[in-house]
């Protein structure tokens, strides 16, 4: 599990070295809110119950979403 015990909101950056990779546990906000930005041209597959509520921008690669997830955060940003 993933979680922010912080006061402020962080970021969670994955992808980084075009590498890919699947995360099976849960991100959930904690006390300060968790947001992720999905980096590097792999994919990178959450297939865990996430929770979390931050902003989600994909400035790179694949993000696949395995579990129901709300997807209205999400921003693909441009090439």
């Amino acid at each position: 599990m993933i979680t922010n015990t912080a006061v402020t909101q962080a970021l969670l950056t994955v992808g980084s070295g075009d590498a890919s990779s699947s995360y099976y546990g849960t991100i959930i906000n904690g006390t300060g809110g968790i947001a992720l930005t999905k980096v590097g041209l792999g994919t990178v597959t959450l297939a865990g119950n996430n929770t979390f509520t931050g902003a989600v921008n994909v400035d790179a690669g694949k993000l696949v979403v395995g579990h129901a997830m709300r997807l209205e955060r999400l921003r693909e940003e441009p090439l």
